[in-house]
């Protein structure tokens, strides 16, 4: 209880809030005027405004993501208010503390250590869901001026003008119907007319395409962003059987991904959500799956695949391009060694290139070492030569000596 005459804490954090965003909107309006505008924090994106709907809905869905990326980090479980998909946009769900402690009643023995241990247990749980929800409270205070500090002043206008939005922005402490008007207000028309937005937010829908070149996660966040539209106008939803239908169907209008939708419903393989749809398509197109279908293939159930003679036809039909190199079977340009109609056939196995070079610079050396001794072996030749004619001569001479002596 507090003192006779103070204000409660409740009043005191409404106070706070409503002050605090108050200040930050004197600040945000000082800070971001001019041709250039950032938000709060630098590093995150600044959503911009368009009116009548024109602005693109990746610029929401990527500003979205940005501030789930943070907001994990910062804030934990208060995060999934930024994901557009199935069981996202919610606060966290913490256990009621009218059924914590039903299981231990049945305890009979107020005295016993089992009695003792389950009131420890209530005390416990008690606690931790007290704790739980005053950081839930605090953390949608701060996501709520994450999420203000990150919009244009055009945006803030638009999200102003929403009925009932005045006082949210005042209070400052429910980032949830804060994010409902943003889609509200950037992915319909924004008309007065509420049956106007309803009609522009299913059309939306019905017209979403993917983009050339775009990836699976995107469009999903595209799809599901175009759902979440219908819901924050009041418009009916497809429910889940036929919102998989529908995102596959889309899938298969476009040229990338209308090979595996084919396959995988000729296959019969079963994708009753989104999510699961994203990742069969997300594992066919992967490389990691070697043996999917060409295209060209009939698709069959089962994973039908090219015959042989259509391989045989492609691959005649490719042009193969001229070898330049030299064979190192005999020695001529124009061919490879296991083409040589030379050497290949007396060789009996086609030769390592590896093998090919050693012998070749091995005859290479022993030419260069011949050229090298050609000289000393002429001038030995020579000396050899010499040596013998002189030793002839000497032996002629002392034969005609011996002859006079005798006469």
């Amino acid at each position: 209880m507090a003192p006779k005459g103070q204000p409660t804490a409740a009043a005191r954090g409404g106070a706070g809030a409503r002050g605090g965003a108050a200040a930050r909107h004197r600040i945000l309006t000082s800070t971001r005027t001019g041709k250039q505008q950032t938000g709060g924090v630098a590093k995150l994106p600044t959503l911009r405004y368009l009116p009548r709907g024109e602005l693109p809905a990746v610029e929401v869905v990527t500003w979205f993501k940005a501030l789930e990326t943070h907001s994990q980090r910062e804030y934990g479980e208060v995060a999934r208010l930024f994901y557009l998909g199935e069981g996202g946009m919610t606060y966290p769900v913490y256990e009621d503390i009218s059924v914590i402690g039903q299981d231990e009643a049945v305890i009979v023995d107020p005295s016993s250590v089992e009695s003792f241990v389950a009131r420890e247990r209530v005390k416990h749980q008690i606690a931790h869901y007290y704790k739980k929800t005053n950081e839930l409270e605090e953390h949608k205070r701060q996501v709520f001026g994450l999420i203000r500090g990150q919009l244009s002043l055009e945006s803030e206008a638009a999200i102003v003008r929403v009925a009932g939005m005045e006082a949210v922005m005042v209070d400052g402490n429910d980032p949830k119907k804060l994010l409902e008007a943003i889609l509200s207000t950037h992915l319909t028309k924004g008309a007065k007319s509420l049956v106007e937005n309803q009609s522009h937010a299913r059309k939306q829908y019905d017209s979403l395409a993917v983009g050339v070149g775009e990836g699976l996660t995107a469009f999903k966040g595209r799809f599901y962003a175009a759902i979440r539209a219908m819901i924050v106008v009041g418009e009916a939803p497809p429910d889940q059987a036929r919102q998989t239908v529908d995102f596959l169907g889309k899938l298969q209008m476009s040229t990338q991904y209308r090979e595996p939708v084919v396959w995988l419903k000729n296959s019969q393989t079963d994708m009753n959500t989104v999510e699961e749809a994203v990742f069969e398509v997300g594992e066919y197109v992967s490389p990691m799956w070697q043996n999917r279908p060409r295209p060209g293939t009939t698709f069959a159930a089962g994973g039908a695949r090219e015959s042989d003679s259509d391989t045989e036809d492609a691959k005649a039909a490719k042009p193969d391009r001229a070898f330049k190199g030299k064979c190192y079977g005999c020695g001529q340009f124009g061919h490879m060694f296991a083409n040589c109609d030379v050497a290949a056939p007396a060789a009996g196995r086609r030769a390592h290139p590896e093998e090919e070079t050693i012998a070749l610079l091995k005859e290479q050396v022993a030419s260069l070492m011949a050229e090298r001794d050609a000289p000393v072996r002429a001038h030995r030749k020579y000396k050899k030569k010499t040596g013998a004619a002189l030793l002839g001569g000497l032996s002629v001479l002392d034969d005609e000596s011996t002859s006079e002596n005798d006469e």
